[in-house]
């Protein structure tokens, strides 16, 4: 035991060492590593002194010390106890709001009865108005409630006009502004300032209410979700529903997200900007009229405006390019056309809530949006033009990045080769999903275990394979009318060129030889088990239950789902790929160094397709 009565040369040192919190650990050391022996008590004095011993002494362990530490050894029962008076413990009341009694506390709601549970189950019910509401109570002591809009980044247009100018002296001016990005910009404006509330009070609300809430945007829909305590769900669902009516979106607020999006576009990681380089290359720009093609028109109440780029091939994040033409206007428009007086697009989803309490909520606070037939008048759009299929073209995407400033961070050249497959209605869906499952991969390093993937085709033979493949592994990309199935690796750019032509020998193996019965069946039960597993999570089992109901006005249960996927053959997984790779490739590339990667018209010939004659992204 250490005698710890530091001398004044030891605490001149001490108050001599820098203020480096490096350097704490050594700093507390060096307090507690005295220069002489305590003396010893007058209680103590016919004891034997305690043992000296010297410790080696270093500099990295006292910099700042001119002479070696002393340190003391005794013997714990040579050490007088000091007064049990000064150890008494200070004695705290709990409050009566917070004891843990035998009695349950008045704000808990009671169990419900064991003789009333039912087996959880899927309820909608379609308001008036068309708003949907499905839920599934699981009994749980929390509650995920939110809202699902059928609009997304797809719907963004680089010019959309507007008439309403009320300092034009026929009050209807025209004017042009861009809704490029607003997904993005409306999903940082989430659940921040509105017409009845500030973004403090809403924030420290759902604190007071012991939740949390968040929204999500994508291609094709968005989502507004709070994940609270089952007594408060109530106040919660009345915040969510004020800031998707009533959102404030002013310049200031506006401004201020614009400079979190500009941290976030330089912070963005390759493998986003190669799925987004995908989505370009694969559904890009249609051929003008002069060569025989299409152009798709969109009605704007006044004339026609071309679209340049096709709804699927617009980048859903938005670019540093589109950021400075973002205003409060460009939001106000888009939620004006896809937003407001809509209520068909509107689906209310909830798990561990009761499907009555739920109902009332969205009667409350979105019964009173008129119904769809009154909306084609308000509305810019008519709803035929406001999702207009995209058409697959397959092509090229090449992005060149900057090194990174950190010297010790390695650079990786990132490699994507894509084909369409059907999209959320095709009868396809399952076998290329259990396509991705048993082609699986994913990054050099992993911990192992089941349940990663580690049997998994392209680990087997392109990660244990190879040493230079930093990652590889597959992907899907879902929409209404299409999809896209394909692999994507990583590796160094002087080895890029190998990794694609990897990728692309694995997609002429599966079109050539079915796949092993062994393969197939560790494919479906990992692919059964991951759903089971994941519909297990509340917020998941809620998000599951929205999109379902805006994408197919229904939901099918866990139980369908399996045997959807215990039906899937090596047949049907061959007949997706051949089916696929007769059209033509998408290759997405992004790194320091591409120039390695070969062309999208070489990994044509590799295919035996001929040459791609489609546009290609540089």
């Amino acid at each position: 035991m250490l005698n710890v009565k530091a001398s004044a040369a030891t605490r001149a040192a001490y108050r001599r060492l820098p203020s480096n919190p490096l350097l704490a650990k050594k700093r507390s050391f060096a307090v507690q590593a005295p220069q002489r022996v305590a003396a010893p008590l007058q209680s103590e004095t016919s004891l034997t002194p305690p043992t000296k011993i010297i410790e080696k002494f270093t500099s990295n362990e006292f910099p700042d010390r001119q002479e070696p530490p002393l340190i003391t050894r005794s013997i714990a029962s040579e050490i007088s106890l000091i007064d049990s008076k000064l150890l008494s413990p200070t004695k705290y009341t709990i409050s009566t709001t917070r004891r843990i009694g035998p009695d349950r506390p008045s704000h808990i709601p009671p169990n419900v009865p064991q003789e009333s549970l039912r087996l959880p189950d899927l309820e909608v019910t379609t308001l008036p108005n068309g708003v949907r509401v499905g839920s599934i109570e699981n009994y749980s002591r929390v509650s995920s409630v939110g809202v699902l809009l059928d609009f997304g980044s797809r719907h963004e247009v680089d010019r959309l006009l507007t008439t309403s100018n009320p300092n034009s002296p026929d009050n209807t001016h025209d004017d042009f502004i861009s809704t490029s990005g607003v997904n993005h910009l409306m999903e940082l404006l989430a659940f921040q300032s509105t017409k009845n509330h500030t973004g403090e009070e809403v924030r420290n609300t759902m604190e007071r209410l012991g939740g949390s809430c968040f929204a999500t945007s994508a291609r094709e829909q968005m989502m507004y979700c709070v994940d609270v305590l089952r007594p408060n769900v109530g106040a919660a669902f009345h915040l969510l529903a004020d800031t998707i009516k009533y959102p404030l979106i002013d310049d200031v607020e506006v401004e201020e997200m614009k400079r979190a999006m500009e941290y976030q576009i330089m912070d963005v990681q390759p493998q986003i900007l190669m799925g987004e380089g995908l989505q370009m290359a694969g559904y890009g720009p249609l051929p003008s009229v002069d060569d025989g093609g299409i152009i798709y028109e969109m009605e704007d109440g006044t004339g026609n405006m071309n679209m340049t780029m096709q709804q699927l091939g617009r980048p859903h994040f938005c670019t540093p390019e589109s950021l400075p033409n973002l205003t409060a206007q460009s939001v106000h428009a888009f939620r004006e056309c896809h937003l407001i007086n809509r209520p068909n697009g509107i689906v209310v989803s909830g798990s561990g809530i009761s499907h009555d309490a739920l109902v009332q909520l969205a009667e409350a606070n979105f019964g009173h949006i008129p119904a769809s037939s009154s909306a084609a008048s308000s509305s810019k759009y008519d709803e035929k033009d406001r999702t207009i299929p995209s058409v697959y073209t397959g092509g090229e995407y090449r992005l060149e990045r900057p090194p990174n400033p950190n010297p010790a961070k390695e650079e990786f050249a990132h490699v994507a080769v894509a084909f369409e497959v059907g999209g959320w209605h095709s009868p396809d869906l399952v076998p290329t999903c259990v396509l991705q499952t048993l082609l699986g991969g994913g990054s050099s390093f992993s911990a192992g275990g089941p349940g990663k993937g580690m049997y998994s085709r392209l680990y087997r033979e392109v990660l244990n394979r190879y040493h230079w493949a930093e990652s590889c592994e597959a992907f899907t990309s879902f929409h209404g009318e299409s999809g896209l199935f394909g692999m994507a690796g990583s590796a160094r750019p002087d080895k890029a060129g190998e990794m694609t032509r990897a990728l692309v020998e694995h997609f002429l193996k599966l079109e050539a030889e079915l796949v092993t019965d062994e393969e197939l069946d560790r494919a479906r039960n990992m692919l059964r088990c991951n759903v089971l597993t994941q519909l297990e999570s509340r917020l998941v089992l809620f998000e599951d239950i929205g999109r379902q109901i805006l994408t197919y006005s229904k939901r099918e249960d866990a139980a369908t789902m399996c045997a959807k996927i215990d039906n899937v053959t090596k047949e049907d997984i061959q007949r997706v790929v051949r089916k696929a790779v007769r059209k033509p490739p998408t290759l997405s590339t992004v790194g320091i160094n591409v120039k390695n990667v070969p062309r999208v018209e070489e990994i044509s010939r590799w295919l035996g397709r001929g040459p791609q004659s489609k546009k290609s992204w540089f």
